[in-house]
């Protein structure tokens, strides 16, 4: 059984700090200090958000919990910031939790939906929006093509840190991934060509319920339950 982990803290319990950027910052502890965010309000000014190290406490403890009531593998949240994963796999081993820690890996299709994820989900993103938007001001594939690099060393730094393996937000787009799992060589050349030569871009999904979609000829879709076997094969690439 896996169960969801947030390294920068559950959204509802991350909160804006007062003060300036300087101020909130220098205000922060020493653990809080590596998974804040600087985040944008509406009226264009900087704030500081950030779990505190009370309410961070109180998940941790929720999630050994979840460990010792028989779950055997922790997915986590999305994030952008390896240095967040490092150190919520440090805070595992802290707390006792000593099962697998995967990282989720949001593949970013789009300036789009990355200006929209990172204030909603709450995450470290003040190292690479200048970067994720400049790169969109080439169009989309140059979006894209930054997006694989960036992704393939966030996933590196992660491996490299001791992750035991990769789980993959793909939101049902495959470019992305495809291109990243290439440059990790963990796919061939032939089979990322091989995978892109079909458009497969949001024609069949799988859902972690188990619920597939199937476009039938005619352009009407089928929709099926594929059962609990088929989701986990495929939830980790597909979900």
């Amino acid at each position: 059984m896996a169960v969801a982990g947030y390294p920068e803290g559950h959204p509802d319990n991350i909160e804006t700090v007062p003060g300036d950027v300087d101020v909130a910052i220098a205000s922060l502890s020493e653990a809080e200090k590596k998974r804040y965010a600087v985040a944008t309000d509406e009226s264009g000014k900087k704030e500081v958000t950030v779990c505190r190290d009370a309410n961070y406490k109180i998940e941790m403890e929720y999630l050994k919990k979840k460990i010792d009531a028989g779950a055997n593998l922790v997915i986590t949240q999305m994030f952008l910031d390896a240095g967040v994963f490092v150190e919520f796999m440090k805070d595992c081993k802290a707390y006792g939790i000593n099962v697998p820690i995967v990282p989720g890996i949001m593949c970013l299709n789009g300036a789009g939906g990355l200006k929209r994820m990172v204030p909603m989900c709450k995450t470290r993103a003040q190292h690479m929006m200048d970067a994720a938007m400049k790169a969109n001001e080439g169009g989309d594939d140059a979006f894209k093509e930054w997006a694989i690099e960036f992704g393939a060393d966030l996933c590196k730094k992660c491996l490299d840190a001791g992750a035991v393996g990769l789980h993959f937000y793909t939101l049902n787009l495959e470019k992305v991934t495809l291109g990243m799992l290439k440059k990790l060589n963990m796919i061939t050349h032939a089979a990322h060509d091989k995978c892109l030569s079909s458009e497969a871009d949001a024609k069949t999904m799988v859902s972690a319920q188990g619920i597939t979609v199937d476009v039938v000829q005619g352009g009407d879709s089928k929709v099926k339950d594929a059962g609990q076997g088929y989701a986990a094969a495929k939830v980790r690439v597909a979900a």
